[in-house]
């Protein structure tokens, strides 16, 4: 059977416990919302998936440095260069080291894993051969120090640090 004066009471406890913490962070936000309504953006800029703004001083001035810098990633700037995107079309959209997913709308970062020794596949579905080098850890060899590093029938030229078949 329950008692309903234990349930109330537990209720009670855990609003008041919300309550105190919404309203702790009432009184946080009263003060950000001061700062900024004190000092309104002067320059806001995003240049290479990188934001920042800059607030104006006491005395009405803008400063040549920005008080905050933050990053977009996994998108790219928008448009007008003034802050992040918040979905994608296209790669345009996204960051250096990320793809658009066209069927989310969402940059996803670009992964490459070794499928065999000589082929990569990407994070969407691609493949590329490696020949005549290996594959290793997600990327093609570039050179060769020895015969192991070749694909498969061929052999590493070792004063021309490549392979050959």
């Amino acid at each position: 059977m329950i008692k309903r004066h234990n349930d109330f009471a537990v209720v009670c406890s855990t609003t008041m416990k919300m309550i105190t913490v919404f309203c702790a962070l009432l009184f946080v936000l009263q003060f950000e919302v001061q700062a900024q309504l004190a000092n309104p953006i002067c320059k806001q800029t995003c240049v290479d998936a990188q934001g920042t703004i800059t607030f104006t001083r006491a005395d009405g001035t803008c400063p040549s440095t920005p008080q905050e810098i933050y990053s977009c990633a996994p998108f790219a700037c928008d448009d007008a260069g003034k802050t992040c995107r918040l979905d994608c079309a296209d790669n345009r959209y996204c960051a250096k080291g990320f793809i658009c997913d066209p069927k989310n709308n969402k940059c996803v970062r670009l992964a490459y894993t070794c499928t065999d020794d000589v082929t990569i596949a990407s994070s969407l579905g691609g493949q590329i051969s490696c020949q005549p080098y290996r594959c290793k850890m997600g990327s093609c060899l570039r050179s060769c120090q020895n015969d192991d590093e070749c694909a498969p029938g061929h052999r590493c030229e070792l004063n021309k640090h490549y392979c050959t078949p």
